[in-house]
C-alpha cells in the first residue's frame, strides 16, 4: 500500500513536471518570435501588450492544471486512507521483506520490484527525498534476511571481524549475489558469505537511495556506523569496508566525514576495497551534464530547451558520479586537485577491470570496464605518498561482474588474510 501510495504521488508530481516543460516550451517560443521583430519597430509595443495576454491566458490555464491534479490528489488520499486502516497496515518502519541474496530470484515479481526501486531512486532518489515519498529507499543495514535499526539490533553469532558491503548506482544489496551461480556455482555466493566461510567474519550490506548526493549518503554512513559498532553484540576488532562503483565513494565520503569529526569506527578499519570506482569521474555520467550544459541551454528553442530541463533533472547521485565528488569543497575545488585519503592508517585497495583480457591493450585504456576507466578506479591522486595503496587492474570483466567475479575473490582475501588482527591506528 506504500508503494502504491508512492506511485500514485509520482504520477501527480509528474502532471505537475510536465505542466512546467509545456510552460517553458511556451516561453522560449515566444522569446523566439520576439526576437524577430527589432527594438525600434514600431510593432514592438503590441507585440508586447499581446504576448502579456498569452502569458495570463496560459498561466491561467496551466495553472488551473496543477490546482485540479492537487485536488485529485488529495482525494485518492482520503481514500488510501480508509483503505490503509481497514487493513490495519503500519504506516511507520520498513514496508518489505529483503528478498534473498541470491542470483536464481531474477524472474521473480519480488525481485523485478525491488530493481525497478533502485533504478528509480538512481534517476529521481533526490526528488523522492525531497518531497519525502514512500518510494525512497531508506538507508538501512542489513544482516542475513533482517534489515537492523542502528541502535538496537541482535545478530546470532556475531564475529569480531565485520565486513560491510556498500552497492552501487541503481541497485540494491542484492547486487552482490549477480551471477553467483554461473561463478561460483552455487546462487547464495558472495564475497560476504565466502569470508564468512574461510576467515570468519560478519558480513553487512548497505541499503541505500542512489540518487541522494553523494556527501549526504557519505554523511548518514558515518553517524549510522558509529551507531552500529556502539551497538554491536560484541566488541568489533576490524572493520573492512567493499563498495562497488558508486559504493567506493560513498565510503570515501562517510570516511573523510567520520575523521572529520572525530568518530570512533574509521579506528577499526584496517581495509578498504574500492572496486571500479570513479574517484576522477565517469565519463558516461557526465554525457548528461555536457549535453544540458554546454549544447541544449545555450540554444533558446523550445525543443533544446525541455531537453535542457529534463537532462538537467537527473539525479544528485548521477552528477555527482560524473565528477567524483564526494565533499562539499569538491562542488568548487577541482576533484583533480591533489587529496589525502581517509584513514591513513589502512590499507586502501584499488580494483579495476577492462573489457580486454589484455589490460594493457591500448583500447582497454579509454574504455576501461564500459562505464569507468581504469585511471579513474585506480584512485584519486593524492597529496601524499605514505598511504597503504594497492592497485590491480582484472582483464575480460565487465564493471558490474567486479562484484562477485572469482578472479577478484583472491585478492580480497589474500589481503585479509596478510593483514590479520586488530587495527592499528
Amino acid at each position: 500500500m506504500k508503494r502504491w501510495r508512492g506511485i500514485k504521488q509520482l504520477i501527480h508530481d509528474g502532471v505537475d513536471a510536465t505542466v512546467n516543460l509545456v510552460h517553458e516550451g511556451n516561453e522560449s517560443t515566444a522569446r523566439a518570435v520576439s526576437a524577430l521583430v527589432p527594438e525600434d519597430s514600431s510593432w514592438r509595443q503590441p507585440l508586447r501588450d499581446v504576448d502579456r495576454v498569452r502569458r495570463s491566458a496560459t498561466m491561467g490555464v496551466l495553472g488551473t492544471i496543477k490546482a485540479v491534479n492537487r485536488s485529485i490528489e488529495a482525494i485518492t488520499d482520503l481514500g488510501l486512507d480508509v483503505v490503509m486502516k481497514r487493513l490495519s497496515e503500519p504506516q511507520e518502519g520498513y514496508p518489505d521483506t529483503p528478498i534473498p541474496i541470491r542470483s536464481d530470484i531474477v524472474p521473480s515479481k519480488h525481485w523485478a520490484g525491488d530493481a525497478t526501486l533502485a533504478l528509480l531512486n538512481a534517476a529521481i532518489g533526490d526528488f523522492l527525498e525531497d518531497t519525502e515519498s514512500p518510494l525512497e529507499i531508506q538507508m538501512v543495514m542489513r544482516h542475513g534476511d533482517a534489515y537492523l535499526d542502528w541502535r538496537d539490533f541482535e545478530i546470532e553469532d556475531a564475529k569480531s571481524h565485520v565486513v560491510v558491503f556498500v552497492h552501487g548506482l541503481g541497485t540494491t544489496e542484492w547486487c552482490w549475489a549477480l551471477e553467483s551461480e554461473d561463478f561460483h556455482g552455487e546462487p547464495d555466493a558472495t564475497f560476504g558469505s565466502m569470508l564468512e566461510r574461510d576467515i570468519g567474519v560478519t558480513p553487512v550490506y548497505l541499503r541505500y537511495n542512489t540518487g541522494r548526493a553523494i556527501v549526504d549518503n557519505g554523511r548518514d554512513l558515518a553517524n549510522g556506523l558509529e551507531f552500529f559498532v556502539r551497538n554491536y553484540p560484541v566488541e568489533i576488532e576490524r572493520l573492512t569496508i567493499i563498495g562497488h562503483s558508486m559504493g567506493g565513494l560513498v565510503t570515501r565520503s562517510a570516511s573523510m566525514q567520520a575523521e572529520r569529526y572525530q568518530m570512533r569506527w574509521p579506528e577499526l578499519v584496517q581495509n578498504v576495497f574500492y572496486l571500479a570506482s570513479p574517484h576522477d569521474g565517469a565519463p558516461l555520467a557526465r554525457i548528461g551534464e555536457v549535453l544540458a550544459t554546454d549544447i541544449f541551454a545555450a540554444v533558446d528553442l523550445p525543443a533544446t530547451q525541455v531537453l535542457y530541463r529534463i537532462l538537467d533533472a537527473r539525479s544528485a547521485g548521477v552528477k555527482d558520479l560524473g565528477e567524483g565528488r564526494v565533499v562539499e569543497e569538491q562542488w568548487t575545488i577541482p576533484t583533480d586537485e591533489p587529496q589525502d585519503l581517509p584513514i591513513k592508517h589502512a590499507s586502501h585497495h584499488f580494483i579495476s577491470a577492462t573489457i580486454t583480457k589484455n589490460a594493457n591493450n591500448p583500447i582497454s585504456y579509454y574504455l576501461g570496464d564500459l562505464l569507468v576507466q581504469s585511471p579513474s578506479a585506480s584512485g584519486p591522486f593524492v597529496a601524499h605518498t605514505d598511504f597503504k595503496i594497492h592497485t590491480s587492474t582484472h582483464g575480460g570483466i565487465l564493471h558490474h561482474e567486479l562484484q562477485n567475479h572469482p578472479d577478484v575473490y583472491p585478492h580480497i582475501l589474500a589481503a585479509l588474510q596478510i593483514d590479520d588482527g586488530p587495527a592499528k591506528p
